[in-house]
């Protein structure tokens, strides 16, 4: 069984409509979503926290959403083991290179983990402003609107407090024995347009 976790603004860049996500938070799908999952509200976010609320959901809903909140705040932490406790034994990930614009990926646990090492040594930081559920189907969605994202690198490019992504991340979670782990966590619009990785405040 797979659940499908959509974090971030997901394909709905923050100042763009959004062009192709399923159940993407604050997208009308999403809205019918949340609806049918009674989960209408956002959930907000704990001062001086970077993960928002719990939200109203229980069973693997809850299990998945707690991996990915999890697994957000190990990296902020800067927790590599942590992190990497929470992927799939072949898990994938996108993300964007700001300095070249384009969107970069990879695929592996070494792969993923090498990524991981880049953004902790970066201290690379996200923000998550709220997030909705919602089930269509057999899918579960979680969309979560990041607030901000931060790094070293952010700042040399003249962005010292961070930037409001563009765009947000689907992530795909894999639920095996009882355990939900993330096996794709897309970042980077890797076939879509780079210039969504151009940083803006």
């Amino acid at each position: 069984m797979w659940l499908i976790i959509l974090v971030g603004a997901c394909d709905q860049p923050a100042r763009h409509p959004a062009t192709h996500p399923p159940a993407v938070a604050g997208s009308p799908a999403a809205g019918a979503a949340s609806a049918a999952a009674g989960t209408g509200s956002p959930a907000p976010v704990a001062a001086g926290t970077s993960s928002p609320a719990p939200v109203a959901v229980a069973g693997a809903a809850a299990q998945s959403v707690d991996t990915v909140r999890a697994f957000i705040d190990a990296v902020n932490a800067g927790r590599l083991d942590a992190a990497l406790a929470l992927v799939s034994d072949d898990p994938v990930y996108s993300d964007c290179d700001r300095r070249q614009v384009k969107a970069v990926s990879g695929k592996g646990v070494a792969a993923f983990a090498g990524w991981l090492r880049e953004r902790i040594a970066d201290h690379d930081e996200l923000d998550v402003a709220h997030w909705e559920t919602g089930i269509e189907g057999d899918v579960l969605g979680v969309g979560v609107v990041f607030a901000r994202r931060a790094s070293d690198s952010l700042a040399s490019l003249g962005f010292a407090v961070g930037i409001v992504p563009q765009l947000g991340t689907k992530v795909i979670l894999e639920r095996r024995a009882g355990a939900v782990r993330i096996a794709q966590f897309a970042n980077g619009p890797v076939g879509g347009d780079p210039a969504f990785c151009r940083p803006v405040p």
